[in-house]
């Protein structure tokens, strides 16, 4: 019987089985926390993971770098030369209009062959590595979150359990708005010349949402010259963090089943015993599912009420 753990909440109406005290999510064994000097092994495991990836992705700027600085500086000399002979040619035409004129042509993209073969095999490792950075955030922000959720359910104890986990939902929802979508908006409003706040809004949705059109690049204006660097470093940082924030709120939103959809695509939902109740057909309650059921199911199991620990349990 294979077992595969995914955290989430138990039902109020849902049954409840119990694991003993000292059991780790009702395995019914005690257990030790793997630590290394005084700290959680996995706290250890995701910092050096952390610092992994801020190599990968600092050794692969200047990797990028290396590749590019000389067709770079090639094509600015050529830009150059062109614009004078330009003006030479039309000495009508003012050579600040021009500036104006082609200010923000182009993006940041490898053009040598060396440098696009360079980057999708840097793609290919950089996304799965990305993915798994992301993961294992959400997967440290979810027990506070979730420990949020049970101190509303105390609090909020007159209302049904479904009720609680929408104010819940909303609460991450208004949290993530503020501060992933509508505060970053206003900074690059006010940072970008030419952006209106709808033009911001855009981009942060853009980015946020991975479509990246490239339409609108921040840092490209000369009013930003002299903290170019940091401020495009900053805009980095905040695309990961509000990629956390927004993983995370998903996470929140699919761990209600009354709004994951998805789950009626699921093959146990075709399971039904053909018996009729009320000229219904019943369908197989997760209690009656045994394990010569040839399927795939979820079954809620909260295993500890002293470590608050629920979790979905997929019962093979």
């Amino acid at each position: 019987m294979g077992l595969t753990i995914y955290q989430s909440i138990t039902p109020a109406d849902r049954p409840v089985e119990q694991a003993t005290d000292g059991a780790i999510c009702g395995s019914g064994h005690n257990y030790q926390i793997r630590k290394w000097l005084g700290v959680r092994r996995s706290s250890w495991l995701l910092f050096f993971y952390v610092l992994g990836y801020s190599a990968y992705l600092i050794g692969g700027s200047f990797l990028f770098c290396s590749i590019e600085m000389d067709n770079e500086q090639h094509l600015k000399s050529d830009i150059s030369r062109r614009k004078e002979e330009f003006v030479l040619r039309y000495p009508e035409v003012d050579p600040e209009d021009l500036e104006n004129l082609i200010s923000g042509y182009g993006h940041i993209n490898p053009v040598t062959p060396a440098g696009k073969l360079t980057c999708i095999v840097y793609a290919i490792l950089g996304i799965p590595f990305t993915l798994m950075f992301l993961s294992a955030l959400v997967q440290r922000l979810l027990s506070p979150t979730y420990s949020f959720l049970s101190s509303l359910l105390e609090k909020l104890s007159n209302f049904g359990h479904l009720e609680v986990r929408l104010v819940h939902l909303a609460t991450m929802g208004t949290i993530f708005i503020l501060l992933a979508f509508l505060a970053p908006s206003v900074v690059f409003w006010a940072l970008e010349p030419g952006w209106s706040f709808l033009d911001s809004v855009y981009f942060v949705f853009i980015s946020l949402t991975t479509i990246g059109l490239g339409d609108y690049i921040p840092g490209d204006s000369d009013e930003t010259l002299f903290y170019r660097d940091l401020y495009k470093t900053s805009v980095g940082i905040y695309l990961l963090f509000g990629l956390v924030m927004l993983s995370l709120t998903l996470t929140v939103y699919y761990d209600i089943p009354q709004l994951n959809l998805g789950l009626h695509l699921h093959r146990h939902r075709d399971i039904y015993t053909g018996e009729r109740n009320g000229g219904r057909n019943h369908k197989v309650k997760d209690s009656e599912l045994n394990t010569n059921t040839n399927c795939t199911m979820y079954r809620i199991v909260n295993y500890s009420t002293n470590t608050n620990c629920t979790m979905y349990r997929i019962v093979n």
